[in-house]
C-alpha cells in the first residue's frame, strides 16, 4: 500500500501560550482536532460540522498522548503531517507530527471512536470514511 500524506499549516496564536510563553500542553490536542477537521474538508470532501450534522456520527477521543522534543512558541509557522496508525472497525488510531522547518516539535496520538450523535454509542466507521481513511495508513500498518 502506498500511503499518502496529508500536510497542513497550524498557526501558533498567542492565547494559546502558558506563563512559560510556550504552547500550553492541552492546546496540542485541539490543533489536532483542527488538522483532523481540516483534513476532512480536504480528503473526505466533507466538512466536520456536516459529517456530524448529515450523518448523525461523530468521533470522539477516547485516548490521547503527545511526545514533544521541542518547546512549541508563540507565532512559529507549524506544519503538521497526519497519518492513520490502524482502523478497527469502529475505531481509528491517528498521528500528528508537529514541525517548524525541518525541526519535529512533538508528535501526537489520539484515537477516534465512532459514535451515533444521538446516544454516543459505537456505531462501524462509514465504508466511505474507512476508505478514505485507509489511503493515509502508515505503511506497515494491518486493516481488519
Amino acid at each position: 500500500m502506498s500511503t499518502q500524506t496529508f500536510t497542513t499549516s497550524v498557526p501558533v496564536v498567542f492565547g494559546d501560550m502558558d506563563y512559560a510563553r510556550v504552547l500550553y500542553f492541552p492546546r496540542l490536542f485541539h490543533y489536532a482536532h483542527r488538522v483532523m477537521e481540516d483534513w476532512f474538508a480536504r480528503e473526505f470532501h466533507l466538512s466536520y460540522d456536516r459529517f456530524l450534522a448529515e450523518a448523525q456520527l461523530g468521533l470522539p477521543t477516547v485516548h490521547a498522548e503527545a511526545d514533544y522534543a521541542a518547546p512549541i512558541r508563540y507565532g512559529q509557522a507549524l506544519q503538521c503531517t497526519f497519518s492513520v496508525r490502524r482502523i478497527g472497525s469502529s475505531s481509528v488510531d491517528l498521528r500528528f507530527r508537529f514541525h517548524a522547518g525541518a525541526a519535529e516539535l512533538c508528535e501526537a496520538r489520539t484515537t477516534v471512536v465512532c459514535v451515533a450523535m444521538d446516544s454516543f454509542t459505537k456505531r462501524p466507521l462509514p465504508a466511505d470514511l474507512r476508505a478514505a481513511l485507509a489511503r493515509f495508513l502508515e505503511s506497515g500498518s494491518v486493516q481488519p
